[in-house]
């Protein structure tokens, strides 16, 4: 039962931090707008709703460069909406980095986000510990988008 507490929990701070906001957060239109171009019926709530759990989750993070640590999953949804990906491919993209990086759990996003998106995030996640080809591609597609670097603090495993 701690795990479902945890995610509400958490669900319940990422509630009460957005609250007051009725627009899409910036960064995040342009993934919008390209998922509509050729999905026009598409709920892009689910996509606010996963970029704001990231966002929430990755709030002490940093990119080296300084950024904030949530435009490196919000480049990778740029890619993936370029590629015509469905909405749970664009979701596991915001989230890719949340398992490994924070407190969450696979448990927790199966609570919040059902399990499709949880097993992409997953099957992402070990994808990229096992496959140097996997790695080397999405570092030369990150970097192809100017976002380059990892996380500079509050990142688990990060070195200084």
């Amino acid at each position: 039962h701690s795990e479902v507490r945890m995610a509400d929990t958490i669900t319940d701070q990422v509630a009460r931090r957005f609250q007051d906001s009725e627009s899409v957060p910036a960064g995040l239109q342009s993934v919008i707008d390209t998922v509509l171009s050729y999905h026009p019926s598409s709920d892009v709530s689910v996509l606010v709703r996963a970029y704001q759990f990231a966002d929430y989750l990755h709030r002490d993070q940093h990119r080296r460069s300084g950024e904030p640590y949530i435009t490196h999953p919000l480049a990778v949804a740029e890619i993936c909406a370029s590629w015509r990906l469905d909405a749970a491919s664009i979701m596991a993209a915001l989230l890719h980095d949340v398992l490994e990086d924070t407190g969450s759990s696979k448990e927790e996003l199966i609570e919040v986000f059902g399990s499709k998106v949880a097993e992409l995030v997953v099957r992402g996640l070990i994808a990229d510990r096992t496959s140097a080809t996997v790695k080397t591609a999405v570092k030369s597609l990150v970097g192809a988008t100017g976002n380059e670097g990892g996380p500079r603090k509050g990142r688990k495993g990060a070195k200084a």
